[in-house]
């Protein structure tokens, strides 16, 4: 019965339902690229399991300085800003990682890989919850956090792809992927972003 009241909740609020989505399809597509990284180091970078543990600790440390660097500009068109341009980037950065071409630029692309992905559900979810009354926060919570559980889904299929086609070629599928979603969600958010006044949000 929750579940079914937040689902109606989201549906009967179009805002945050699109947050919801396009939060849903980023993390889903984006975020396997961590189930990746071992592949990553082993295989195209010939770095071993020492090379692997640095790209990891690579990417929590881009996510923890941009998370910081952005905690206290969560406030109306900044806020605004900052969910598009770090899910832009988030995409962007995986088709960066696709072209590394040595181990150093892969560390940098990683990192940014971190922060971007970071950013964007930080703020995005700042931004599902400033629009959400105070009684669903739990509810909505709950569904944004069901794409963890789709970007594990995700993976496998991905993984077959990488497969077929290689890895970095799959990074620069997954990348494009999360800018089209970014493209279509700020075309279909912007009309919705004028009429609940984006300069006063939280």
């Amino acid at each position: 019965r929750e579940f079914g009241d937040s689902v109606r909740y989201v549906s009967q609020h179009g805002h945050v339902g699109l947050l919801i989505v396009v939060s849903f399809v980023c993390v889903m597509i984006g975020f396997p690229f961590v189930a990746f990284l071992p592949r990553l180091a082993t295989e195209v970078l010939d770095v071993g399991s020492a090379g692997y543990g640095i790209l990891a600790a690579a990417s929590a440390v881009g996510a923890v300085i941009l998370s910081m660097a952005i905690a206290g500009r969560s406030k109306g068109r900044a806020a605004w800003r900052i969910q598009s341009v770090t899910g832009f980037a988030f995409g962007a950065t995986l088709i960066v990682l696709a072209l590394a071409p040595n181990y150093a630029f892969a560390l940098l692309a990683v990192a940014a890989v971190g922060a971007a992905s970071a950013g964007f559900q930080a703020m995005n979810n700042s931004l599902v919850l400033a629009l959400s009354d105070v009684e669903y926060h739990g509810r909505v919570q709950s569904l944004m956090m069901l794409s963890f559980s789709g970007f594990g889904m995700a993976a496998l299929p991905l993984g077959v792809l990488a497969d077929a086609i290689g890895l970095r070629q799959t990074f620069a599928i997954m990348g494009t992927l999360v800018i089209a979603a970014m493209a279509v969600y700020v075309a279909a958010s912007r009309r919705t972003r004028r009429r609940i006044g984006e300069a006063d949000l939280i």
